[in-house]
């Protein structure tokens, strides 16, 4: 028996038993039976490091409908965290109140004279017909070269105290957390895009259940045996 879902796919995280949906509109017939097993098996294969069988069975004697078919696998997936220890995770993301600070907005020309004789960036003396800078920690340094020095770092040569100035992430640019679950949300996880691997019942790596969709299915009636083909939703 093939089942091919409405031509289309059915996004996992967002399947609702109630309202039925595939990726281009509601599912064509979705309490229509398509497998009057009342137990079968099902092979988990993607995104998990070993694939494996589990048995579904059915709470009533007329076996599957579509509707609830997808509604298992979905359940089967979300089992994974449902079973993953939590743990705590130390996530950093970029502090949005600097995202449009330019750095060279915090170096200040000067004509102060320099407490010390000579630049600490290049070693030679100040001179009048060079221009210096001076930045929010009194530091003055020649203006080219702490220009220079900025092009590749974020702190004064000689006291090492950021350029920068920001109350949320003390110019640091980034914002260091803790976060405790099974897995990292999507918008807490920054430059770390992939899903942790977890290790539940499964061990489902590398992509969530956004991600993922049902793309068709295949059952097996002699051997009472469902195969999945789980694509990603980029490729829609």
């Amino acid at each position: 028996m093939y089942s091919q879902l409405e031509r289309t796919f059915v996004r996992l995280c967002h399947y609702d038993l109630d309202s039925p949906m595939g990726g281009t509109g509601p599912i064509y017939e979705p309490n229509m039976i398509v497998i009057p097993d009342t137990e079968f098996s099902v092979q988990i294969n993607y995104p998990l490091s070993v694939a494996v069988d589990v048995n579904i069975i059915s709470p009533i004697s007329n076996g599957f409908t579509l509707a609830e078919l997808i509604y298992s696998i979905k359940m089967l997936y979300q089992e994974e965290e449902r079973t993953s220890t939590p743990r705590t995770y130390h996530l950093r993301n970029e502090c949005e109140l600097c995202a449009d600070k330019n750095i060279q907005d915090y170096v200040y020309e000067t004509k102060e004279s320099p407490r010390e004789p000579e630049c600490s960036i290049c070693y030679n003396k100040y001179i009048k017909e060079k221009q210096n800078s001076r930045l929010e920690c009194n530091h003055v340094f020649h203006q080219e070269c702490i220009l220079k020095w900025l092009e590749t770092g974020t702190t004064c040569p000689l006291c090492r105290s950021h350029v920068i100035q920001c109350e949320e992430c003390n110019g640091t640019g980034a914002i260091f957390y803790d976060y405790n679950g099974t897995v990292i949300p999507i918008e807490h996880r920054g430059t770390y895009l992939n899903r942790n691997t977890t290790d539940g019942i499964f061990g489902i790596y590398g992509h969530d259940l956004e991600d993922l969709v049902i793309e068709h299915t295949h059952y097996n009636r002699q051997e009472k045996l469902l195969t999945l083909y789980i694509g990603y939703l980029s490729n829609y």
